[in-house]
């Protein structure tokens, strides 16, 4: 009921730390890692989502799902949807510029950090999307969007000076 009350409310951090203690009691349970997988690409940490997908693949569970939400997995083996939910997963970041997958897995986790207290961790994030992969980003689109094909830099100038 608790984890079902933290997820449903948005407090995705909560589930997947829940699920990464649940993990400690039972490392082999795939339903556990199958929701963790779900928790964290909720929260956009999709590498870490992929690997929990995998490791709910890799147990080969013939444990049948009971509940979701997609109601065609149910009675379908957990593995089985764990390794559907990989493939897509995989496919959807393939499609993704790794530029923007980047800047959405930073964002998630710098919030994540933030929202643990974990203030290093979370500067860290930041610091690294703000001085890597914005400036890059936002210049390329800034020199698509002029209209008289001249570079302002008024925002790769506002990125270069944030601390």
């Amino acid at each position: 009921m608790w984890r079902r009350w933290s997820f449903c409310r948005g407090a995705r951090v909560e589930a997947v730390a829940l699920l990464r203690k649940a993990l400690l009691l039972d490392a082999l349970n795939p339903f556990t890692w199958n929701n963790l997988g779900v928790a964290e690409e909720a929260i956009g940490d999709y590498d870490n989502a992929l690997k929990a997908y995998n490791a709910a693949a890799e147990t080969h569970s013939s444990e049948p799902v009971v509940l979701a939400l997609d109601r065609s997995w149910r009675g379908r083996p957990v593995s089985t949807m764990a390794a559907a939910s990989a493939r897509r997963l995989a496919e959807w970041m393939k499609k993704k510029d790794s530029a923007e997958l980047d800047a959405i897995m930073l964002t998630s986790r710098g919030v994540s950090a933030t929202n643990q207290n974990d203030w290093l961790a979370a500067r860290e994030d930041f610091l690294r999307l703000t001085h890597s992969i914005l400036p890059v980003h936002f210049r390329s689109t800034t020199a698509i969007c002029c209209r008289d094909g001249r570079r302002s830099g008024n925002g790769a100038i506002l990125l270069r000076q944030s601390p």
